[in-house]
């Protein structure tokens, strides 16, 4: 039997996304500060699985999902894992347990509940995304406040949570009434140097040749929270004013339905939506514009990727990419869901002066990865200090 771990990380799988790829840098900075690490998943499936951390044990509860799949199918997944998760902590006995993402939480609360408190180690919630969205509208105040009722519950069962943001964790005060001892914000991080070497790899795609319109760059999974929709609807009002293209990195369960919007809009001729890539600093380097559409976010790292190559960039007034831009200092906001408003936003910023390189690499600057894991691996030896070597 191997040796017990101190630490084990938690996901649904290796699927391209900023969850997977933060919970696999701080697994790696764990175990090279002498923390025995594990990472566990639903299910080993995705592309980012060859990117587990030397050292770090995988292990899997077995789900066979595969990839692409739905949310609907991924929420179902998630519920059944409770019980297979709790007979892992019993019989793995980690010290500290880390649900990666708003995702797992659900799972990770319930099965801490299943077994004896005796041997159950601390768990820790890394809150990755925006609060549940609050609706007053008498159709939606029930789900809403059933929502807010069952995170409370979540988060009152976790030792620690882990904001990405000052304002996700102002929202976990007021919204949802956290002890504000138990958070400690640690924002995402990035490598300057290494965001630099990527974007000078080769990267060839016709549309950025000479004397080709500009090309706007969207990343991320394809789903509803990303707002790919939204993306696709202002790009058809600015396109239709302003020779333009649009490439879509990422992929995701709405892929088909995207496609079929921009068919729909007679924009498929300009919108290339190419699927997950390895590297997609160089399209960031190379593009016009970088838009970040989303309808919720914690800490966007696609956001933080564009900062830091200097693109300029227009998102959405989230969480985490009001803060990050500073109010609009760095970048264009626009209402989320507003789509004339991030229309003229892409037409204004294709046409404007591209802003100071150096200016945007020094607020990313402020987001440096290497403090950031060293903030997580403090945090993780003062738990493993709480934890004792019961």
């Amino acid at each position: 039997m191997s040796e017990r771990p101190d630490l084990a990380i938690m996901m649904f799988d290796y699927a391209p996304s900023g969850v997977v790829r933060n919970a696999l840098r701080i697994a790696g900075a764990a175990q090279q500060a002498g923390i025995r690490t594990e990472v566990w998943t639903a299910q080993r499936v995705g592309e980012m699985v060859q990117e587990i951390p030397q050292g770090v044990e995988a292990r899997s509860l077995g789900v066979d999902l595969g990839d692409p799949y739905s949310l609907r199918d991924r929420k179902r997944a998630i519920v059944r894992v409770a019980t297979p998760l709790a007979g892992m902590m019993a019989e793995l006995r980690p010290r500290i347990l880390l649900s990666a993402g708003n995702h797992f939480h659900k799972p990770a609360a319930i099965a801490i509940g299943q077994i004896a408190q005796e041997i159950a180690p601390r768990l820790i919630g890394r809150v990755s995304n925006a609060l549940p969205r609050f609706s007053w509208w008498p159709a939606k105040l029930p789900n809403s406040l059933i929502k807010r009722i069952n995170a409370r519950r979540r988060y009152q069962v976790m030792d620690r949570l882990i904001a990405v943001s000052e304002q996700v964790r102002r929202d976990l005060q007021t919204r949802l009434l956290v002890d504000p001892s138990k958070i400690t914000v640690i924002p995402n991080g990035i490598d300057l140097v290494e965001v630099e070497r990527l974007g000078r790899e080769p990267m060839t795609h016709a549309w950025f040749d000479p004397d080709q319109p500009p090309v706007i760059i969207g990343t991320g999974r394809l789903t509803h929270q990303k707002g790919f929709d939204v993306l696709l609807r202002a790009f058809a009002l600015a396109r239709a004013r302003c020779p333009m293209r649009l490439i879509i990195l990422g992929k995701g369960p709405e892929q088909g339905r995207l496609q079929a919007l921009a068919e729909h809009l007679g924009i498929d001729s300009d919108v290339h939506l190419r699927g997950h890539v390895d590297n997609p600093l160089p399209y960031l380097r190379r593009a016009a514009l970088f838009v970040l559409p989303s309808r919720w976010e914690g800490l966007s790292n696609a956001l933080l990727e564009a900062l830091a190559s200097g693109t300029p960039m227009v998102a959405t007034r989230c969480t985490g990419s009001t803060e990050l831009l500073d109010q609009g200092r760095y970048g264009k906001l626009v209402n989320v869901g507003d789509v004339d408003a991030l229309a003229e936003s892409i037409l204004e910023s294709l046409v404007k002066e591209r802003p100071d390189d150096d200016v945007q690499r020094s607020r990313a600057r402020e987001y440096d990865l290497a403090s950031t894991l060293q903030s997580y691996v403090r945090l993780f030896q003062e738990e493993l200090a709480l934890a004792g070597t019961a």
